[in-house]
């Protein structure tokens, strides 16, 4: 995608009409918003990165952010593997 932030690439998927565009918008709404935000962002930063050594310690960052307790990913964990009602609560939800 050419699109600079989550919301531009969910509006141009929007306007498509195709199975690509219905599935991964399908995709992409059960994903973490605060995920997917941040997964752009880094993938805006790993591109400017000159070693991969600098972009695994952003990777490693991220990971450790992600995984502090009452992050999505154990909201997430919770609704798929734990409850198994596929309903996760975001925060924030968008």
């Amino acid at each position: 995608f050419k699109e600079d932030t989550v919301e531009h690439i969910i509006n141009k998927l929007k306007g498509m009409d195709n199975d690509f565009s219905i599935k991964t918008l399908e995709t992409l709404a059960k994903l973490s918003p605060t995920s997917l935000k941040v997964t752009m962002e880094g993938i805006k930063r790993g591109a400017a990165m000159q070693t991969i050594g600098e972009a695994l310690q952003m990777e490693f960052r991220m990971v450790q952010t992600f995984m502090r307790p009452g992050s999505d990913f154990y909201e997430g964990i919770r609704a798929v593997l734990i409850d198994k009602d596929h309903s996760p609560q975001w925060k924030p939800k968008t």
